[in-house]
């Protein structure tokens, strides 16, 4: 539900590459897709209605977009043969309802803007072609319905996430895939009420939460409850495999498939939370967590003298890696890496074979990371009973990633003794201070926000929340803690390359949320 991310990616790898903006050639080949993916829905939702089970094209079309729409990083070669296989499905679809109708005997309908790709279109032509639909979606659409329809898109993007990682425990919701398949098919009409856009953010958003809900308990009855542990930060001499992203399924497979081999296996970045589940214990070769991920992700990878894997819905710049070394389960395969299919991680296994790996270990400092049940069940009614005497006056929930740290060194610093900090990654040596950190896993945050709701109610006046990141969860988040009535909801600068400036400035007026500014000012604000 909230997503407090221990590491920022977007910004530490926009600031690694010294560019933190969406190529518009990037821009333009992701409305293409989003012209494509949009029309299957039509098809696909009109199928339904003739009561023809397309449950292999809902699943296709949402994997689809949920790979297509969330990554910057497929390259020029790749670029053409994804349209094409898109259009492909399209035109199948559209086949496929079209034949229907003529054995029905029914009228059909179609879309009246139908987007052409033929075999010989080119990049540059599939470019052009999302630029002229970009365009003639920012001519029919005032600003601000343009601004909501973005917003839409996001939020789908996001339910899209959630739902593949519905799948990935062998799960499914038939009315979650209904939503979504109705939110994109909205995408094809040109004339639709505001009210109606609305409408939909609103269900996809109370559905997000329910879907969350769900994979906390699917994610416990696989890897195990939750644990507080200390994880190991040193190295080791021995070949070794780096595990990246958020993909617990991922990381579980591979533990699986090496855990009769010689080959020690890191965690990076928000994996580290790998270690806090139960059921991860029994890998004895899980030997602990690699990198900060603070400053550079790419500088990570670079020095890592191993076998770099990157989880599936992992958005990591891969360009200027050493190739041959960096696998992926993800559906578009950043530049250099290689995909990995059916968890069959053989290639990957001899990468790290053959690797040097670390000549020496190195010790460093355990981190803690996960929670214990019961231990936060106490200090909420505890802190519930501080609020209640009148000891704490107000409680701040920080969402630090690293790129504000200064930021929030300097806000820190100013807080009176009696407000609260719960933090999901940003420590300090100061009293009232709750550090929980859970990496990016939102089933695991939802879990500890609902722990808190028991004693003291999200919404209440007294708690403030602070966002340092602007992906399309944080976004979802920040919308559902409105819709909840929470008032106190700040955000920090947002990346380009993570959300259109006219976007961010519509949803901070439009639902409750003021941009973070200086800490003084800031400062006032929470005392206020």
């Amino acid at each position: 539900m909230y997503n407090y991310n221990r590491n920022n990616n977007e910004y530490d790898e926009c600031t690694a590459r010294g560019a933190c903006s969406i190529p518009p050639s990037i821009s333009a080949v992701q409305e293409t897709l989003l012209v494509i993916i949009r029309q299957c829905a039509f098809y696909i939702s009109k199928l339904k209605s003739l009561e023809k089970t397309t449950s292999k094209e809902e699943l296709n079309l949402i994997n689809m977009f949920a790979d297509a729409i969330s990554s910057t990083a497929y390259y020029n070669g790749q670029v053409a043969g994804m349209i094409k296989t898109a259009y492909l499905k399209l035109d199948n679809l559209r086949k496929v309802y079209q034949e229907k109708c003529k054995v029905l005997n029914l009228p059909k309908s179609d879309i009246k803007d139908k987007i052409i790709i033929k075999p010989d279109t080119n990049l540059s032509q599939i470019i052009a072609l999302g630029e002229k639909y970009f365009h003639q979606r920012c001519k029919q659409e005032p600003k601000d319905k343009k601004n909501l329809t973005d917003l839409l898109i996001l939020i789908i993007k996001n339910t899209a996430e959630n739902l593949l990682s519905l799948y990935e425990y062998n799960a499914e919701d038939n009315n979650i895939v209904d939503s979504v398949l109705n939110s994109l098919n909205i995408l094809n009409k040109t004339k639709v009420l505001n009210e109606t856009i609305y409408e939909a953010i609103s269900e996809l958003i109370k559905l997000n939460i329910s879907l969350i809900e769900r994979l906390y308990r699917l994610q416990k009855e696989k890897f195990g409850s939750i644990e507080k542990v200390k994880v190991n930060l040193s190295t080791r001499a021995g070949n070794a495999i780096l595990i990246s992203g958020t993909n617990l399924n991922d990381a579980y497979n591979l533990l699986e498939y090496t855990k009769n081999e010689n080959i020690d296996i890191y965690t990076h970045d928000n994996l580290m939370i790998v270690h806090g589940f139960s059921n991860f214990k029994k890998y004895k070769n899980l030997v602990g967590h690699f990198g900060n991920c603070t400053e550079n992700c790419i500088l990570d990878f670079a020095v890592f003298p191993g076998a770099v894997f990157i989880t599936r819905n992992s958005n990591i710049n891969t360009d200027y890696l050493y190739r041959g070394r960096i696998f992926t389960t993800s559906g578009i395969t950043p530049q250099g890496a290689v995909t990995i299919k059916d968890n069959n991680f053989s290639k990957l296994l001899v990468s790290a074979k053959e690797a040097k790996g670390f000549a020496k270990g190195q010790l460093k400092t355990n981190e803690t990371v996960g929670f214990n049940q019961s231990e936060l069940e106490d200090n909420f009614k505890n802190l519930k009973s501080k609020l209640d005497n009148n000891e704490i006056t107000n409680i701040i929930i920080l969402d630090c990633s690293g790129v504000k740290s200064e930021y929030f060194e300097q806000l820190v610093k100013k807080l009176s003794k009696k407000c609260y900090i719960l933090s999901f990654s940003y420590n300090t040596d100061r009293e009232n201070l709750l550090v929980i950190n859970c990496g990016n896993n939102q089933p695991l945050i939802w879990k500890v926000m609902m722990t808190l709701n028991k004693y003291i109610p999200i919404n209440d006046k007294r708690v403030f929340y602070l966002f340092s990141k602007c992906d399309s969860r944080t976004i979802t988040n920040m919308i559902y803690l409105n819709s909840t009535g929470a008032k106190n909801i700040y955000l920090s600068d947002c990346s380009p390359n993570s959300i259109n400036p006219s976007l961010k400035a519509y949803i901070t007026q439009n639902y409750g949320i003021t941009n973070t500014t200086t800490p003084i000012e800031d400062f006032k604000s929470l005392i206020g």
